[in-house]
């Protein structure tokens, strides 16, 4: 259930941010990696967060924070243009905090040029989407 609900989210989010309107055209080496805005509040949320945009997936670094009830996850989602190509989350933290790294694909021609992300926890709570382009 939270799955489908954060990829809806994460899709509307997308679109509210005014995603790009073109893929890229042509493969474009890996970018050193950027910082991106955190997402959340004092309860649950995501800080210290940069993303690495490779020629076929997105690396992403940050530092999760729950101190509520329930645990939280990172979810980011990569887009081509418009097209939404793959969505991943962190593991879930529960009270405390904790320093996540994963992979995202992005398997098309040069790869992502934006992700999408939020935060959400296992109480349903949910954070604003952010963005981060290359």
């Amino acid at each position: 259930m939270i799955r489908k609900n954060t990829i809806s989210l994460l899709a509307v989010s997308a679109l509210a941010l005014g995603a790009a309107a073109a893929a890229p055209s042509s493969a474009l080496p890996a970018a050193a990696a950027q910082s991106c805005p955190a997402v959340g509040g004092s309860s649950s949320g995501a800080d210290h967060i940069s993303v690495t945009f490779h020629n076929r997936s997105v690396t992403v670094n940050a530092r999760v924070k729950d101190s509520g009830s329930g645990a939280t996850r990172l979810y980011v989602s990569t887009y081509a243009g418009t097209t939404e190509l793959a969505e991943r989350s962190s593991s879930a933290v529960d009270q405390g905090s904790k320093n996540v790294e994963f992979t995202v694909p992005a398997d098309v021609r040069g790869g992502a040029d934006k992700v999408v992300y939020l935060v959400q926890t296992t109480e349903g709570v949910t954070s604003a989407a952010a963005s981060c382009a290359r």
